[in-house]
């Protein structure tokens, strides 16, 4: 069998990372021409498939494409039909037909490596996606409990949309709940609640609980949101977070 086969892509409609373009393993030697797999990327030609349950789309290099054509093979038709089975498998006259060029020790072998390197790529990305969502429902019930309830979340969402804040503040903010570490995102969410509630009428402010014992960390001054988060973005934060957090609070509790 050629050392390339048909490259396997996980098709994906959330927001964790998608598994990479399966390389298959090198097939042991056979009597047939092997092309070597050239370095530089090529455009190749692809289908979407089904393995197992899992959508994914297959590449082909039109070296194998060749290689299987001069052998009188057509290997879109293999690659259907045994992404097509339920248990990827050739049917008897297919699998004659690639014994008869390769051997039917190398078919066999090369296809149970190739379902055992899907299935490891499905598996990776499956665990990915798993972590993703578990760590997402985690950060999401730490934001209710932080401002009280989903109804909350909900009615400042409203407010904002209404021009509760201006466009550059929801962009920072944003900015933080996107890229920030989960400090900085309280810090955030505890800034818009502050203004939602100020609005409303009620000047309770929310405050992160934290000690600065830094001595090189005294606050220096208030720091408003826009301010901090500027800090952030810049990379001065992590030269003394102490400090620029204990600026933050200060400038939270003056309303800024």
């Amino acid at each position: 069998m050629p050392d390339e086969t048909p490259g396997v892509e996980v098709q994906e409609e959330v927001s964790t990372e998608v598994p990479e373009v399966v390389e298959q393993e090198a097939a042991p030697e056979s009597a047939a021409e092997v092309p070597e797999v050239p370095e530089v990327a090529v455009d190749l030609e692809s289908e979407v498939m089904s393995f197992g349950d899992q959508e994914v789309e297959v590449h082909y290099d039109p070296d194998i494409v060749k290689v299987f054509s001069d052998n009188g093979l057509d290997i879109k038709q293999v690659t259907k039909e045994l992404y097509a089975s339920e248990g990827f498998t050739l049917s008897a006259d297919t699998h004659s037909k690639l014994s008869a060029v390769y051997g039917k020790g190398v078919v066999d072998s090369y296809l149970m490596g190739l379902k055992a390197h899907n299935d490891g790529i499905i598996r990776k990305h499956t665990d990915a996606q798993s972590e993703h969502e578990a760590k997402t429902a985690k950060a999401w019930s730490e934001t209710i409990e932080q401002i009280g309830s989903e109804a909350v979340w909900t009615a400042m969402e409203v407010w904002a949309e209404k021009g509760g804040v201006d466009e550059k503040y929801m962009e920072q903010f944003n900015h933080v709940m996107q890229h920030g570490d989960r400090f900085s995102q309280k810090l955030a969410i505890d800034d818009v609640l502050n203004k939602y509630r100020a609005s409303e009428g009620d000047d309770k402010l929310t405050l992160l609980q934290g000690e600065n014992t830094n001595e090189a960390g005294k606050e220096t001054g208030a720091l408003s949101y826009t301010d901090f988060i500027e800090v952030i973005r810049s990379g001065k934060y992590r030269e003394n977070p102490e400090m620029y957090d204990a600026m933050r609070r200060k400038g939270m509790s003056a309303g800024l």
